[in-house]
C-alpha cells in the first residue's frame, strides 16, 4: 500500500484523500491511520461512529484539536466551515475510503445519504475533551449537547471550568 491520494483538491478548510485499500478473495483492506500520519504525531482517541441513513453525524467544532475522519462504508454528504471566516465548503457523495483531515476551528457534519447505515472511523492529536467540542448547525439542526458542557456561541464564552490538576 501506499500513502493516501488526493481525491479531489479544494483551497482552504479540509481536504479530501482517498485512504489506500486493496481487496483480495475473502474482502478488502482500508488503511485507517497511515504511516504518514504515526510518523512524528500522536493518534488519539480512536473511535467508530455508525450513521443510519439519512442521519447526520457532527455537526460540531473543536478549538484545539485535528480530527482525521474516514468513510469506512457508505455514501456520505459533508460540509465544512471555518468559524472565523464563515468560508464553508462542501464535498457530495463521499464513497468509502474517503478521509478528511478537519484542522481546529472548522465545524463539521457528515449526512448518511446512502440506503444503509455508514460507518466513520475517527482520530484526533489530542486526547477527548469534552469542553472542547462546539456544536454547530451545518446540516440540520445541532446536536443536543451532552450533560456537563455550556453553550459556547462565543469562543471562550460559557466555557465549562475544568478541574484543576492535582
Amino acid at each position: 500500500m501506499t500513502g493516501p491520494e488526493e481525491a479531489e483538491p479544494r483551497p482552504g478548510l479540509v481536504r479530501m484523500l482517498q485512504r489506500p485499500s486493496f481487496g483480495d478473495r475473502p474482502g478488502a483492506i482500508l488503511e485507517i491511520v497511515g504511516d504518514e500520519a504515526l510518523a512524528g504525531r500522536a493518534v488519539r482517541n480512536l473511535h467508530a461512529v455508525v450513521a443510519e441513513p439519512g442521519e447526520v453525524r457532527g455537526n460540531h467544532l473543536h478549538r484545539d484539536r485535528t480530527e482525521v475522519v474516514t468513510v469506512v462504508s457508505g455514501h456520505f454528504h459533508a460540509r465544512f466551515e471555518e468559524a472565523r471566516s464563515g468560508a464553508m465548503v462542501d464535498f457530495d457523495d463521499v464513497p468509502a475510503g474517503a478521509s478528511f483531515e478537519i484542522p481546529p476551528g472548522v465545524a463539521h457534519a457528515l449526512r448518511n445519504v446512502g440506503e444503509t447505515a455508514g460507518v466513520l472511523v475517527c482520530y484526533s492529536d489530542q486526547p477527548f475533551d469534552r469542553h472542547d467540542v462546539e456544536p454547530a448547525r451545518l446540516l440540520g439542526p445541532a446536536p443536543e449537547r451532552p450533560a456537563g458542557i455550556s453553550s459556547l456561541d462565543t469562543p471562550g464564552a460559557g466555557r465549562a471550568a475544568r478541574p484543576a490538576s492535582p
